[in-house]
């Protein structure tokens, strides 16, 4: 672990009586120059991600679509080490998510990350945060992005099931296969060495069953499998995606990811279903150029 990862650590223990979020942080802004890109950690987040376009094996290569997730944990964490910030780490979990591509990110460019505390505010789960985070190349904008953040409240939450009405019509459905191990491939891959996907005695004191998939690894499978059957792998013509994490993913799984008829201009929804049929991650759209 570096001295980032230390001080996270600090963090999760002094903050584990946090009353809540500190508002006032909202606006906060962090700006960082970070190192050129290189091919080998294109490589091997696209290996993490089980993510075959062979366009990252190029000489020339681009990075793939959700490489930004690597690009933005060192600030991520940094903000989450923030004293006045008072984040209670352990009930901490990656809720939503929005990606729009600009530019593709190419092997060797120098790129330059934006971060922002846009909003903190309440939801019947707890707090949420949102963060935006930008990728430049000089002054050209290549990705962005807003996170949604949970700190989850200790309140028991309605075992009442919402019955979800399918108005939309399938259009085809993909298998994903995650592997055991995976959690630990993408956690090295991205930098993001969360215990709760690494460790599976904290994992379960947490309540969680056991240690399970990075939510963003999930995201950047869904990702593949969609450029992959909608657009023969051309991943230049993604224009955004986004989505809600509703359940953790367990390594192993196999997940069916489910494609619905719409029109192009409102974008591609889609879902996936864990092997109990329980939505991992849902309101998904995708957006094509």
């Amino acid at each position: 672990m570096n001295s980032t990862d230390w001080k996270l650590i600090a963090a999760a223990i002094k903050n584990i009586g946090s009353k809540g979020l500190n508002k006032e942080m909202i606006g906060f802004t962090s700006e960082e120059a970070l190192g050129p890109v290189r091919h080998e950690e294109i490589l091997s987040f696209a290996k993490a991600t089980k993510d075959d376009n062979p366009v990252y094996h190029k000489e020339d290569a681009i990075a793939p679509p959700l490489f930004i997730f690597k690009l933005y944990i060192p600030m991520f964490k940094r903000i989450l080490c923030l004293k006045d910030l008072r984040m209670n780490i352990l009930r901490m979990v990656h809720s939503r998510q929005e990606i729009i591509w600009h530019r593709p990110i190419k092997v060797g460019e120098n790129l330059k990350m934006k971060m922002k505390i846009q909003n903190i505010y309440e939801t019947p789960a707890g707090e949420l945060m949102e963060i935006s985070g930008q990728a430049y190349s000089g002054n050209k904008l290549s990705v962005e992005g807003i996170a949604g953040i949970l700190i989850r409240n200790k309140k028991k939450r309605s075992k009442k099931k919402l019955i979800e009405k399918e108005t939309l019509k399938e259009k085809f459905h993909i298998e994903l296969a995650t592997n055991e191990g995976q959690q630990f491939r993408y956690a090295k891959a991205s930098g993001d060495n969360n215990f709760i996907h690494t460790n599976n005695f904290l994992a379960k004191i947490l309540g969680l069953p056991r240690t399970i998939m990075h939510g963003a690894c999930v995201m950047a499978m869904i990702c593949s499998a969609l450029s992959k059957a909608i657009i023969d792998n051309h991943i230049t013509r993604l224009s955004s995606m986004k989505g809600r994490f509703s359940y953790p993913v367990i390594p192993g799984e196999k997940l069916t990811l489910i494609v619905y008829d719409s029109s192009k201009k409102e974008g591609v929804p889609f879902k996936v279903l864990n092997p109990a049929g329980k939505p991992v991650f849902k309101n998904g759209i995708i957006k094509i150029n």
